[in-house]
């Protein structure tokens, strides 16, 4: 052992230290063959570490120490390679010189690729791509053709390099990998030459405002005919749609985080006032500079940022140079929508990846504990490190998907980009995996709170951008709608299970805990929201006949849109989701700590919002309303009917009076009528009975409720404008059902109680919304709103 100067600790090396004279060929064979093994099993193990880790940077130093001194002792020993030797050890010299060089170039090459500094880069992949012809040169020598020799090296392969040329070293793996570096030089190359526009135009401008204080800079017609070049010609060897692209989008997300990992920051907290998304008009204010800094400029979605002034020893990432040409020419802004959704897209594929695998080594480790503790404790947490770092990429480049759709909305390009895009399965798995990709663990070490709600958040604006684009046609914006609300509903399904673990932890007085919880119950808070939005806002429609046509949302989670075979199980969970909350946040009789006590306030409103919201919503079934025999309905009808007896009780006598006889003098359509007309009262019933449970102040939002962030908070409190949506859909469906007054006999009977029962609800919501009220005894709220349609008002 030995030790590197500077440093205290000690440096592995085996054997002699001073090999100046090189007097016993074998054993100084032994002493390379050794060392040259350390070192490659070294450089391995290197790619598990997180660049700028402690693990990572000790694993640099050893190398930056070993390789030199392998490469002086290969060449020192060069001049015993001679006819002299016996033909075996001349072989194993060679072996050892080409294992050693490839070693060098490898490692030269990596170490420019993660360097920030451009000329430091461009001295180590010069340096790697020298040795990388020397190896070529002794493979293709006289000497080594005789022995049509081959070199094995299955220990330099891994889950991320497993090419040939990291299993067998040969001239064709390694011509092979020298046309994948020369096809990297294109990329090297195009770092430099958008380096060196940029600073000839930053140069150029400054000298042009030297007498303002902020600096403007102008790109002329030349300099955006070379980043049109430039910008096109990475295009093309980042072609995303090759059979190549994950691993392209790979080496674009590695580089990313290699060059960029400092400025990965999103400096503002979740309660920022200015990172709200529900209320649309705020969607547009949002300021992308001001929560990514340094970063949102250096990777341009919009012309104003394009030449942002810069380090000129700084190197630019491959997707800065690549945004930054296409944003600066205007070509190809499409292109750039697609590359920064599957980065956002590749980045979520990993943290799920990761995640998967901790689940299988957690199991494994319950079984059998092979593994200490502190490196299992060292392995999550660098996961842990890894997987912030990504979420936050997601983060960043959603936000970057919106503030490019805004810039250009009106290029029709990116208008049929869009189209394509969102109605495809990377779209719907970007927007799902976002909603649902890292679970809250309470002995987790990262707190990943703030990213799961900021994350949330991009993804609501983003969503909201698209709804509000009125370039995009009706069944483009449905279905952007439908996967957002497909996506909300499994999250917060799966969410609840995380909730309800939490809530049985038996020392609720841990400060993690407390917060912990109330981290959840903010998501779940503004997730129940957005849900109990769309419900009311796209409730069913009752036909004449009977009939009830649903809407696109609740087609999109029974499967009816046309994507697979119908299926009403996620509409059962989401259906038994919702009154597990409302039990909970309802049930008296459990002794709750004062957080829970809390977000029981909290979270009151939202949940019910979103049960009052589904009731409105008559068309989706748990289970087959009708018997087979019965063929007085289509069966479209029968698989769009709803009942909801199995998770609301509704009244006896509507149960029993409203239930479908065997007359034959009873008109097929009439009968229908009656059933959906039973339905509706049972729903009615769901609605007055989770109504109770809401108490005044938590009615009208007043107190703490008052300062959050609630959908459509300029039309009045969110639960009485829910219950009005919802009832005012109910009220018009029974007249559409039967088209006559209410006191003629085509009105079954009980239908008069259904009628006064939405009366009454709705006179209680209106003297929160509107200052007046149906019944004499209800309080008026202090403020009044006008009414959100000309429909709302003419029904109310």
């Amino acid at each position: 052992m030995t030790t590197l100067a500077g440093k205290t600790e000690l440096m592995p090396w085996y054997g002699e230290d001073s090999l100046d004279e090189i007097s016993n060929l074998p054993a100084t064979l032994s002493i390379l063959a050794v060392n040259l093994l350390n070192a490659e099993l070294r450089f391995k193990r290197s790619e598990a570490y997180d660049i700028g880790s402690d693990e990572q940077q000790e694993g640099s130093d050893v190398l930056a120490f070993m390789i030199p001194k392998l490469v002086q002792l290969v060449e020192a020993m060069q001049s015993q390679i001679d006819s002299s030797l016996d033909n075996d050890t001349n072989q194993q010299l060679l072996e050892l010189q080409c294992r050693c060089y490839w070693l060098a170039s490898a490692y030269y090459l990596q170490s420019g690729r993660i360097c920030n500094e451009s000329s430091i880069a461009k001295a180590a992949e010069d340096l790697g791509l020298d040795y990388l012809d020397k190896v070529m040169n002794i493979m293709s020598s006289d000497k080594s053709q005789q022995q049509r020799h081959q070199i094995k090296t299955p220990h330099l392969q891994s889950s991320t390099r497993h090419e040939d040329y990291w299993n067998t070293l040969s001239l064709e793996t390694l011509s092979k990998y020298k046309e994948y570096i020369q096809s990297s030089a294109i990329v090297s190359s195009a770092r430099q030459r958008f380096s060196d526009i940029q600073n000839e135009v930053n140069k150029r401008s400054q000298s042009t405002t030297a007498d303002m204080e902020k600096t403007v800079n102008v790109i002329t017609k030349d300099d955006k005919a070379k980043y049109s070049s430039l910008g096109l010609e990475l295009l093309e060897r980042y072609n995303i749609n090759g059979e190549k692209a994950s691993e392209l989008i790979n080496e674009l997300l590695k580089d990313l985080l290699l060059l960029h990992e400092d400025h990965l920051q999103y400096t503002p907290d979740m309660n920022d006032e200015d990172n709200v998304t529900t209320p649309r008009s705020k969607a547009s204010t949002w300021n992308g500079a001001t929560h990514w800094g340094r970063l949102w400029t250096e990777i341009p979605s919009s012309s104003k940022a394009v030449t942002n002034t810069r380090e000129e020893s700084s190197r630019p990432s491959i997707i800065q140079v690549l945004a930054s040409s296409l944003v600066a020419s205007g070509e190809k802004i499409s292109s750039l929508l697609l590359m920064f959704s599957k980065l956002a897209l590749s980045a979520v594929s990993q943290v799920q990846a990761t995640q998967q695998d901790d689940s299988t080594v957690k199991k494994d480790n319950e079984v059998v504990d092979l593994q200490a503790p502190s490196t299992t404790n060292n392995t999550r947490a660098g996961h842990g490190k890894k997987n912030r770092l990504l979420m936050l990429v997601v983060n960043f480049f959603i936000d970057k998907m919106n503030d490019l759709i805004m810039s250009y909305t009106d290029q029709a390009d990116m208008v049929d980009a869009m189209e394509s895009h969102v109605t495809s399965q990377d779209f719907k798995g970007l927007i799902l995996a976002s909603l649902n990709m890292i679970p809250f663990v309470l002995d987790d070490s990262t707190d990943n709170s703030s990213l799961h709600m900021n994350i949330f958040k991009s993804v609501s604006r983003l969503v909201h951008t698209l709804r509000d684009h009125q370039g995009l046609s009706s069944q483009t914006r449905e279905k952007v709608e439908s996967v957002y609300f497909s996506s909300l509903v499994k999250s917060i399904t799966r969410q609840k299970k995380d909730f309800a673990e939490l809530t049985k932890t038996n020392d609720k007085r841990l400060k993690k805990w407390q917060l912990l919880i109330t981290s959840q119950a903010d998501l779940i808070f503004f997730k129940a929201n957005e849900i109990a939005e769309l419900l009311s806002l796209n409730p069913a429609r009752v036909n004449k006949d009977g009939s009830a046509e649903v809407s696109h949302l609740m087609k999109a989670i029974t499967s009816q849109d046309g994507e697979g075979s119908n299926s009403t199980a996620t509409l059962a969970q989401f259906a038994s989701t919702l009154l597990w909350f409302w039990n909970y946040l309802s049930n008296a009789y459990d002794i709750l700590s004062p957080t829970e006590l809390s977000i029981r306030d909290r979270l009151m409103v939202p949940i019910v919002s979103s049960i009052v919201g589904l009731c409105g919503s008559p068309g989706v079934s748990v289970e087959p309303l009708l018997d087979s025999r019965d063929d007085t309905m289509s069966s479209d009808n029968k698989s769009s009917s709803l009942s909801l007896s199995d998770f609301f009780e509704s009244d006896d006598s509507v149960n029993g009076l409203f239930l479908h006889g065997s007359s034959s003098e009873e008109n097929r359509q009439q009968r229908s009528r009656r059933v959906l007309l039973r339905k509706i009262c049972q729903l009615v019933q769901c609605v007055s009975l989770v109504l109770k449970s809401v108490n005044l102040k938590l009615m009208r939002q007043e107190d703490f409720l008052s300062t959050l962030d609630f959908p459509s908070s300029q039309h009045g409190p969110f639960l009485p404008l829910v219950t009005v949506r919802v009832l005012s859909s109910m009220s018009e469906a029974i007249f559409d059902l039967f088209s006559v007054d209410i006191s003629e006999v085509a009105y079954p009977y009980g239908a008069r109680e259904c009628g006064s029962m939405i009366d009454s609800l709705l006179g209680r919501a209106y003297s929160h919304l509107y200052g007046f009220s149906f019944v004499s005894t209800e309080s008026f709220a202090p403020k009044s709103y006008a009414p959100e349609s000309i429909k709302v008002s003419i029904v109310s």
